[in-house]
């Protein structure tokens, strides 16, 4: 279900998800056995989710309800939504930047020249 898959990746919570859904179903008057299936397809999607498998989302949500996807940031709170593509991008600069900023730390520039020296005096 593309709602919780959507959700699960803004990083609410497995339950809080559940509950989401169920009260817009309750809300919709849903028949009560389509709430007999909701946990499993919010546990399911979280799974594939968490083994990196295909799961439907926010791609999904902005193709059949356009401009929801948006709504739902704006409901929350959220600045900016991001794809999962996005997010890894992101998180890949992060990483380059705490990497070049501990390689730009002095104190990791002299223990590098003190590990480098004590390389070269223990060669000799």
């Amino acid at each position: 279900m593309a709602y919780a898959g959507y959700l699960l990746r803004q990083g609410i919570e497995e339950n809080d998800v559940y509950q989401i859904l169920e009260a817009a179903w309750d809300y919709h008057n849903a028949p009560h056995v389509a709430f007999n299936g909701l946990s499993s397809i919010v546990a399911d999607t979280k799974r594939k989710i968490n083994d990196d498998k295909p799961a439907t989302g926010g791609n999904t949500l902005t193709q059949e309800i356009p401009g929801m996807v948006e709504a739902l940031a704006k409901a929350w709170g959220w600045d900016r939504v991001l794809t999962p593509e996005e997010k890894d991008k992101v998180e890949r600069q992060e990483r380059v930047t705490r990497a070049q900023d501990a390689w730009n730390d002095t104190r990791v520039k002299r223990s590098s020249r003190a590990a480098t020296s004590l390389k070269g005096s223990t060669t000799s």
